[in-house]
């Protein structure tokens, strides 16, 4: 009898592995529509460098003044049914993701302030390839929780953050707790601000990324150069995103990828954007046929609504779903301080169906304070 996987919650953790956790985090700017929504991030680290640059960013963009208190938050859910021998969906089989952030911050003065994150990371969980008769079959990817605190410092040349904590394992096996462990993690966020930089400043908003390093050696990276909104005639480009990172990839490789985003937005409220690159895996030797190299492209349908609202309906094609793409519907929402971007998404790779959902929401109360 086949049993589920969250009936492993139960089992007691045993600290085994100790190793330490260095992350450099640079900025993303995320004023207005530009609150970038969440993807699939399939490391842990990786994944709490990306919230906190996002959430620092917020902070750093709308000021830390005594009166201001802001709340921030991420969510992402992926859920896929797979496919049997005979290539019907197998409603039965699921394996989901879901990855949740949430931080706050304790002021101490003006210049700074004491933050505290909750983060959950829960990966490849609930599938029936780790519940079959074998009590020795563990999902290698299991539950993790994240939990810290440290130092926020936000002044005129930026924000700058150092966050210690821990990362607990909870392993998805039936046999044994030999696969969970306790270990320390230590984050490093510098966020400078650059809008003063004569040219630089005057060409790019941002200058974002993230750079990981676990056991001695870099684990994955990010980095984006983010233009300034550039108006031709009566056509504004909301902003040209040039980005290059690698991660991991469904687990079983590595992902680089080389792309660039950007929104076209016309007087009236409708707008086209793009997100296309090219996707490298350098460390598929064992399953080269599953993981193609080539190119990637999200088009994008925009509408707005009087600086408040924005809708977009999108499709998006690469190696791993083809020939049918994946289609999606984004919404952004501006007001007051209140900001929220969401998504839902199917998607129809060869060996499953895919149901994704998420987003962000971060309310800045010193919009609005007296």
């Amino acid at each position: 009898m086949k049993k589920k996987f969250w009936l492993a919650a139960a089992i007691p953790l045993a600290c085994r592995m100790f190793f330490f956790n260095l992350t450099a985090v640079f900025p993303q700017d995320t004023g207005g529509f530009d609150l970038k929504l969440p993807t699939l991030n399939l490391d842990m680290d990786s994944y709490i460098q990306e919230e906190t640059s996002t959430w620092l960013s917020l902070i750093n963009k709308h000021g830390d003044t005594g009166r201001k208190f802001d709340i921030y938050s991420s969510t992402f859910a992926d859920i896929a049914f797979q496919k049997d021998e005979e290539g019907k969906i197998d409603w039965n089989d699921s394996v989901m993701n879901f990855n949740f952030y949430f931080p706050v911050k304790i002021r101490i003065n003006d210049s700074f302030s004491v933050p505290v994150y909750a983060s959950y990371f829960g990966t490849d969980l609930g599938s029936n390839k780790y519940q079959d008769d074998d009590p020795e079959e563990t999902n290698p990817n299991g539950m993790l929780w994240g939990m810290g605190s440290g130092l926020v410092y936000t002044g005129e040349f930026g924000t700058f953050a150092g966050l210690a904590g821990f990362k607990m394992r909870m392993a998805n096996t039936y046999a044994s707790n030999d696969d969970s462990n306790f270990s320390p993690a230590l984050y490093l966020v510098p966020i400078i601000n650059t809008s003063g930089y004569p040219l630089f400043g005057a060409v790019f908003k941002t200058v974002g990324g993230y750079l990981g390093l676990n056991e001695g050696k870099v684990s994955n990276y990010s980095v984006s150069l983010v233009s300034q909104a550039v108006e031709v005639g009566f056509i504004r480009i909301d902003s040209i995103d040039v980005y290059l990172n690698s991660q991991k990839y469904k687990f079983e490789a590595e992902a680089k990828n080389y792309g660039a985003r950007l929104n076209i937005m016309f007087p009236i409220p409708i707008g086209f954007g793009i997100d296309a690159g090219y996707r490298v895996f350098p460390n598929a030797a064992n399953n080269a046929d599953a993981y193609r190299d080539g190119w990637f492209a999200k088009l994008k349908y925009i509408t707005a609504g009087g600086g408040i609202m924005r809708s977009i309906l999108y499709v998006s094609f690469d190696t791993m779903y083809y020939p049918l793409p994946k289609f999606g519907l984004e919404g952004f929402f501006n007001l007051y301080g209140l900001q929220e971007a969401v998504f839902m998404e199917l998607g129809f790779p060869e060996d499953r169906f895919e149901f994704t959902l998420g987003g962000r929401v971060y309310f800045d109360l010193g919009v609005i304070s007296p």
